[in-house]
């Protein structure tokens, strides 16, 4: 690992979704929208001393960095009767740290520090029930999670180069609830609703944050729900269809602050909608049918980043409509 000077100096790029998956609601069972995959993708080519990553000394590197981790799970479980369950859990995991490659630059190799370990710990409790001989079955869960010391993408003085370092502390808390139901004996509903609270508990100067800032590009609100029908048309093969619409609500991006720190502006992520549609045949063996998603081609905005300070951005949207034929056969 090169040694590197704190006096370099590097441009912020906000966090992105590294650990989605573990700061989102559970993910539902039965309705396939999720919320946008990357929490924030604009950079701001602002100047600042360096002051992420493990310090510049072998020993730094070694003692924080380089260190190993544990990650457990803790669960319990109650069964009130036979239709209703209660549990609670609690776990942790963890991404090493590492070292950081060397890259050109216009006036030499920049070499970042490296960076740290980041840990998330995640506390749940859940509730899950069924009535009518589990036609209907209801799951809710509450959860807290903390992540200290997220890992996060920068960029070099030049902007053409990202690395890895690390910015500061960080919650989300939530309320997920998911429904199913067996409408008739061919017909399934399934429905799904989660609000997210996500802030910032620490001010991160590394990605121009401040404690309270929420967490970019995280709705609050989302919810989903899908209808499934399944009938025999002989004694192996069956047809079947599906309808399903997932709601993603408004987020921000990092918001940009004035010359007393005060926020100027912050980039809001609109609403928006995307209904899917299949139809086919299948048997036990095999699957082909035609299916479509984005169907009202929703052009939902879910990251921007900033290139350079003449006020041009580059933006990403979810994937337009798409409409195709899937074939499946299992072996």
């Amino acid at each position: 690992v090169r040694r590197t000077e704190s006096s370099q100096i590097c441009s912020r790029r906000p966090i992105r979704s590294a650990l989605k998956n573990a700061i989102a609601a559970p993910e539902p069972s039965v309705v396939t929208q999720t919320a946008p995959a990357a929490m924030s993708s604009r950079s701001r080519n602002k100047r600042c001393p360096i002051s992420v990553g493990c310090g510049n000394s072998r020993k730094r590197w070694e003692t924080e960095c380089n260190r190993s981790g544990l990650a457990w799970k803790a669960s319990l479980a109650y069964q009130m009767d036979d239709e209703t369950l209660l549990d609670a859990t609690v776990s942790t995991g963890y991404r090493p740290g590492g070292p950081n490659a060397s890259v050109p630059t216009v006036t030499g190799p920049f070499t970042p520090a490296p960076f740290k370990s980041d840990t998330v710990k995640r506390y749940e409790v859940g509730f899950k029930t069924s009535a009518l001989d589990e036609r209907i079955t209801i799951n809710t869960a509450a959860f807290y999670l903390e992540w200290d010391d997220i890992q996060t993408s920068l960029i070099d003085p030049t902007g053409d180069f990202s690395f890895t370092g690390n910015g500061g502390k960080a919650h989300t808390a939530g309320l997920a609830i998911e429904l199913s139901a067996l409408v008739t004996e061919r017909l399934t509903f399934a429905a799904n609703l989660s609000v997210l609270e996500a802030e910032f508990d620490e001010d991160a100067p590394s990605i121009d944050v401040r404690s309270g800032d929420v967490l970019p590009n995280v709705p609050e609100f989302t919810a989903g729900a899908s209808l499934a029908c399944e009938r025999p048309i002989t004694s192996t093969l069956r047809v079947y269809s599906t309808a399903d619409y997932g709601y993603i609500g408004e987020s921000f991006d990092n918001p940009v602050r004035d010359a007393f720190g005060r926020v100027a502006s912050s980039d809001r992520f609109g609403d928006y909608g995307q209904l899917g549609l299949a139809l086919g045949v299948r048997t036990d063996a095999w699957a082909a049918g035609l299916f479509g998603r984005n169907l009202s081609d929703e052009r939902g905005l879910i990251g921007r980043r900033r290139l350079g300070e003449d006020g041009v951005f580059s933006v990403q949207y979810v994937r337009p409509r798409v409409i195709g034929v899937e074939v499946r056969a299992d072996f």
